[in-house]
């Protein structure tokens, strides 16, 4: 492979992102050096971009990612001014439908979007979230004891009556209500983060609700912890997306989501088996890893380079 394919400048933004974590964390893994311009969303130090660097390291890579959210307009600005928005790839990683640069599609070699529903652009492909290392956190031989845990933050009328009906099923050994206030897992989460992912462990079967966007953390960490997961159907673009009762279990209305979490809390084997299918799944496509590996293969295909 050449050797410019293997070093990635990376414009990032100086707040958590999640979907920007989870591309650096897989770029990462996959042995590439993801130069970022700062020290946030799994940004390695010995790969920092200086002022002094940060000009000639762009000059000599195939292609720069540059990723939305705070501070997005000078990062914009400095490959304008430099005319490497043709050799750029933008990141959009916002909770809405739509990119936050609207003109992207326009000036950037290619685009991706996290919040994808169909086809919107030919230039703009879905790279929606996945499942980061520290999500990990089920043990071999995990205790699974909590019957059905649903943490989800009661802050909109929809939400509020997913956590009062997971809570009116008169089910024992059930958790619900928020566990930690759904920050990133990271040093700064620990302490909250760490019981939240002990109770994704311990749980047979877990409800996940989209948040401010369909793509959240939630529906990925549930996955990754062996949890039997409940979710709206999935209506996001996604490549090698989740079978609906192969899995996971959809649920359409209230009345759905207690029915069925009834059926399956009597049914352990089936959910179980259903919760181990859903866990393969996302360990062969949706890691960090995969995500980014889905994404480099993108953007060769697109931009014709080579290895």
């Amino acid at each position: 492979m050449d050797d410019r394919n293997r070093l990635i400048p990376c414009l990032i933004p100086p707040r958590h992102d999640f979907l920007c974590a989870t591309v650096v964390e897989g770029l990462d893994q996959l042995g590439y050096a993801a130069c970022c311009t700062e020290l946030t969303n799994n940004a390695r130090r010995d790969f920092l971009l200086t002022a002094s660097s940060i000009v000639s390291t762009c000059q000599q890579a195939a292609f720069i990612l540059v990723f939305s959210n705070r501070g997005y307009d000078s990062r914009r600005q400095f490959l304008l001014e430099r005319g490497w928005q043709s050799k750029s790839v933008y990141l959009d990683g916002s909770d809405g439908r739509h990119l936050e640069d609207p003109e992207a599609p326009a000036h950037y070699a290619l685009c991706f979007k996290r919040e994808m529903f169909g086809q919107t652009h030919p230039r703009v492909r879905p790279l929606p979230l996945a499942a980061e290392t520290a999500y990990f956190q089920c043990k071999v031989d995990q205790t699974k004891d909590i019957e059905i845990s649903c943490t989800l933050r009661p802050h909109s009328p929809a939400r509020r009556a997913v956590v009062e009906t997971v809570a009116g099923l008169g089910i024992g050994h059930c958790l619900v209500g928020p566990v930690s206030d759904g920050g990133p897992a990271e040093p700064a989460q620990s302490q909250r983060k760490a019981a939240y992912f002990d109770v994704l462990a311990r749980s047979r079967i877990s409800v996940a609700y989209p948040g401010d966007g369909f793509d959240t953390g939630r529906f990925w960490e549930i996955l990754a912890n062996r949890a039997l997961l409940f979710s709206p159907p999935v209506a996001l673009t996604m490549p090698h997306p989740f079978i609906e009762g192969e899995h996971f279990i959809p649920y359409h209305n209230m009345r759905e989501l207690h029915d069925e979490l009834l059926h399956y809390s009597r049914h352990q084997a089936q959910a179980e088996s259903i919760a181990r299918a859903g866990h393969a799944h996302l360990l062969a496509h949706h890691t960090s890893r995969e995500r980014a590996r889905y994404m480099i293969q993108t953007i060769h295909d697109v931009l014709g380079l080579s290895g």
